[in-house]
């Protein structure tokens, strides 16, 4: 055996010793890498060696060729030593590596992978073999995308394998990332430094910036922020809040709500008082956090950050303009955040009135007429006159749109009135119609005609095919129909005037009449539109042909069916497949059928057919006639939210509705409790519900008249009767009573 180890300080016998025993042996013992490829390298190849017997072409082998074989391997490893390699072994032995190492870079990413990746990586870095710099660089990137805890340490070790003076910006970010994962936040802040001393650049900064507001670490973000600055460059740098618009808004509105108490203390322990650093970042943090949009966070932690900065003694009418921005921006369904928008809005006006510009003006118009605030508009309006002289073109065409939009006729009016010279004759057409429009929402025949007459006189306005559809719907709206037929056989009718008309007589259930329009349609060449297979469908069902309805609507999916150009909404119709299989599931909902009102929105899912709030509302009907409020309940609070529905007043009538019927009268006050912390606007449906479930607790409570004569006690059922009635929608009142199938 002495021959077999002359060149070794001791023996290892491999076979007597456990799997993976000489690979701890490696990691562990005090040796350098080339007397350890000493050992290893004869070991492997001896016959008692496990690697031996699954490798050696043939089991007889004898003990001259391995002395042989490890004279050759030792001069090989001397020769490594020396810097005279050998081509055979650099060859034969690293290119292999290298290979398996590539192929091992551009496999499917999985731990298992990421683990084979690094140990061919230690195999090259005993071979001497260097890495590419693009194959360091796929190295670095899928060390960080595994999620595996030991590959930060991976990254820190590859890294440290990078002279200083090659590092570049893309090595000092996996650093930096590497060693934030690690927690290791002094190792990642002076890899940060030497970054922006080195390169005279910051990078890694958004990923610093997000851990240290994250975790509180004040004092390292304000040195992440100095560094950043000293050495910014005017050419583009990184996106430093890249990380930071990753957090939940309201999470980082309450981190720099506290960054803003530590820089207060910070300055108040300063000669220099509030110019420091602290009070620029907490700026900056503010502003950046206002301007994010279309995101949802909590107001009372936007509320508290805005009191925050207001003791910092900055200028707020910036802070304060962006907030109301980023409050409108989240639409007209979140109506807390715009009522908030409101009343920043009003504290704007008051205090920095010589602020108030065209643009930002415009923008709150603009966010004002999404959401239909007839208070908002009358403020802005007001503002526009009494700071500006007056709207521009573009905030007189929102402030007419958006009262006519409300049925405001008499203030539409006026304000046309005012614009008639800044609009040129096309741009006055445009104006007109939203006018004309205010006379369709109220539903008022003299007022259209009185209009049509004004406008003619003032600006020569010629009817359209648009202005005679909106007269022949408003005389549909009001349900004469002998004026309607009159104007529509006197009309060149296109499609949406068959879908007026076909809308009127269908709601009647008239169903021979709208089959004749139909068919009068398709002979005129009139392309077939999805109102009207929705008129076809609502009258089938009202003259009680539900298979023929059913039937129709499964034709209708192979149908091409024409989208029209004009606003749907303009004559009160959706053009929408949905619509159809809405008012076929209403059918079954007010029978009470609740299998049907199971299959049909399964089918509607299997044909690629969306489901909107009308969908749900319809299985709440259905649901609440078979007297299963509570199941109703379930979907309002858990489906659609799940869906990604919002809950409208119209959810909460039905269900109101159905919990009055069993009696439920505590939960119909709990549903209103609930609308109002949603910010669900209230309707006088709604409010009748809670008056009606008031005034029936009450009476449970008490006797109708008691032994002595007394009277119940209502004065709860009269507040709430006062409320609904001071907050009554006059055009709502006003529209005749709403079709059930609608």
């Amino acid at each position: 055996m002495t021959p077999l180890f002359e060149n070794h300080h001791f023996p290892l016998l491999d076979f007597l010793y456990p799997t993976q025993t000489l690979a701890y042996i490696r990691q562990y013992l005090d040796k350098n890498a080339t007397a350890l490829r000493r050992h290893r390298a004869p070991q492997l190849n001896l016959p008692s060696s496990r690697t031996f017997t699954s490798t050696a072409e043939s089991s007889a082998c004898s003990f001259a060729e391995v002395n042989q074989h490890i004279s050759n391997e030792n001069r090989d490893l001397e020769a490594l030593e020396s810097g005279n390699t050998n081509p055979s072994f650099t060859f034969e032995a690293g290119q292999d590596v290298r290979t398996d190492f590539n192929n091992a870079l551009h496999s499917q990413t999985s731990s298992e992978q990421t683990r084979k990746l690094w140990r061919l990586y230690e195999r090259m870095q005993e071979l001497a073999l260097p890495l590419q710099p693009e194959e360091r660089d796929q190295l670095f990137q899928r060390l960080n995308s595994s999620s595996h805890s030991l590959e930060p340490v991976r990254t820190r070790l590859l890294f440290d394998t990078i002279p200083v003076a090659m590092r570049q910006a893309k090595h000092y970010s996996h650093g930096i990332s590497a060693a934030l994962r690690m927690h290791d936040l002094d190792k990642a802040f002076a890899m940060h430094h030497d970054a922006s001393t080195t390169l005279q650049e910051s990078y890694g900064t958004a990923l610093m910036l997000r851990y240290t507001i994250q975790h509180q670490k004040w004092k390292v973000a304000i040195g992440v922020w100095q560094d950043y600055w000293a050495h910014k460059r005017s050419r583009p740098n990184p996106d430093i809040w890249q990380e930071i618009d990753k957090m939940p808004l309201s999470i980082l509105m309450e981190k720099i709500s506290d960054f803003i108490d530590y820089a207060m203390l910070t300055a108040q322990n300063k000669v220099s008082g509030c110019n420091g650093p602290e009070l620029n970042m907490a700026v900056a943090l503010v502003q950046h956090s206002l301007s994010i949009q279309a995101r949802e966070y909590e107001l009372s932690v936007q509320a508290r950050m805005l009191d925050k900065f207001m003791g910092l003694g900055q200028p707020v009418f910036g802070i304060l303009r962006a907030a109301i921005i980023q409050n409108f921006s989240l639409g007209a369904k979140a109506i807390s955040h715009s009522r908030f928008a409101l009343r920043l809005y009003r504290r704007v006006r008051i205090r920095f009135p010589d602020n108030l510009d065209s643009v930002f003006l415009f923008k709150v118009l603009n966010q004002l007429w999404l959401i239909r605030s007839p208070a908002g508009l009358y403020q802005v309006m007001e503002d526009y006159r009494k700071h500006l002289g007056g709207p521009t073109k573009q905030a007189y065409r929102l402030l007419i749109q958006g009262f006519s939009y409300q049925g405001n006729l008499d203030t539409a009016k006026s304000l046309f009135d005012e614009s008639i010279g800044q609009f040129s004759p096309q741009e006055q057409t445009e104006v007109a119609n939203h006018v004309l429009f205010a006379c369709f929402k109220r539903g008022s025949i003299v007022q259209l005609e009185d209009t049509l007459r004004m406008l003619q006189d003032k600006i020569g306005y010629r009817s359209t095919q648009y202005t005679k559809n909106m007269v022949l719907a408003t005389h549909a709206r009001v349900g004469d129909s002998d004026s309607t037929m009159d104007l529509f056989a006197k009309m060149k009718a296109d499609s949406w005037t068959y879908m007026i008309v076909m809308g009127m007589f269908a709601k009647r259930g008239d169903l021979d009449i709208v089959m004749r329009l139909y068919q009068q349609s398709i002979s005129a060449g009139i392309k077939t539109s999805c109102s009207m297979i929705n008129c076809l469908v609502l009258a089938q069902l009202k003259d009680g042909r539900v298979d023929e309805a059913h039937q129709l609507i499964e034709e209708a999916l192979n149908m091409d069916l024409k989208t029209p150009k004009v606003v749907p909404q303009y004559f009160g119709a959706r053009e929408s497949r949905t619509q159809m299989w809405n008012y076929l599931l209403l059918h079954y909902a007010s029978q009470g059928d609740l299998t049907k009102v199971g299959e049909i929105p399964r089918r509607m899912e299997e044909v690629g057919v969306a489901l909107d709030n009308m969908t749900y509302a319809a299985i709440m009907q259905g649901l609440c006639v078979r007297r299963l409020p509570l199941e109703a309940l379930k979907i309002l609070t858990k489906v659609m939210p799940k869906a990604g529905m919002r809950a409208t007043s119209f959810h909460y009538t039905i269900l109101m509705s159905g919990f009055f019927q069993t009696k439920g009268y505590r939960y119909v006050l709990r549903l209103s409790q609930r609308m109002a912390n949603k910010n669900v606007k209230p309707t006088f449906g709604t409010r009748n519900m809670v008056l009606k479930a008031a005034a029936a607790t009450n009476f449970i409570k008490r006797p109708a008249t008691s032994s002595e004569g007394e009277s119940p006690d209502l004065a709860r059922a009269e507040t709430i009767l006062d409320d609904a009635l001071k907050t009554m929608n006059p055009n709502e009142v006003a529209l005749p009573q709403p079709n059930p199938y609608a």
